[in-house]
């Protein structure tokens, strides 16, 4: 007698996420489709395990009759060597930024410090951020976004750094394949971009 095995209760959130919506193409995932009610934990774990995506969803291709779809990028995903790399040309330009901390009260703050800041937590984000503006304009590529550094879902349930190339708001303003290959290269990267969910805006708004 042959034993079955009892799913894991995720599984099973996971195979009833995607019963309710299955793919019609692999192009179009149907849970991608303009909602008027937000996405449950369980549709995002799901959406997160289609990550990165090779094509853009058509549902999530931003038209005036589809408002404010959530947002994709089209990212280079940033492996750990990218990361310590960019954090390290930080300090050289003096980019490093650090975590805002918060006395709690006025006796724990220091008006006559010389010190910018107290605190020795790097925040990571806006660093990123600032010294990927600075490679952009160093390797003189055009952009169509503000901000270079972002957060993305991916398949092992972790938030992910990336380097935005252009979003699906910006699909008419898509930089060229000579400007991507230039921060590919630079970065050490091998993996082409793909498609990335965004990690905290990621649905509908009309």
């Amino acid at each position: 007698m042959t034993a079955v095995l009892a799913m894991h209760p995720s599984q099973e959130i996971a195979k009833a996420v995607e019963e309710q919506h299955p793919r019609d193409n692999a192009s179009d995932p149907a849970i991608f489709r303009r909602r008027r009610y937000a996405y449950t934990i369980e549709e995002l774990r799901y959406i997160r395990r289609l990550a990165p995506l090779e094509s853009l969803p058509r549902s999530l291709v931003r038209t005036p009759q589809s408002s404010h779809p959530p947002q994709m990028h089209y990212a280079l995903l940033l492996t750990d060597a990218a990361k310590e790399m960019l954090l390290n040309l930080a300090a050289e330009r003096q980019f490093t930024t650090y975590a805002c901390k918060f006395a709690d009260d006025d006796s724990d703050l220091d008006l006559d410090s010389d010190s910018e800041d107290d605190s020795d937590e790097v925040d990571e984000f806006v660093t990123l951020d600032l010294v990927a503006g600075s490679i952009v304009d160093d390797l003189g590529v055009k952009l169509p976004v503000s901000q270079f550094i972002d957060r993305v879902m991916t398949p092992n349930n972790s938030f992910a750094f990336c380097f935005t190339l252009y979003t699906n708001y910006e699909l008419n303003r898509a930089p060229s394949s000579e400007d991507i290959e230039k921060i590919q290269s630079y970065l050490g990267l091998i993996d082409r971009p793909f498609w990335y969910p965004n990690a905290f805006r990621f649905q509908w708004v009309e």
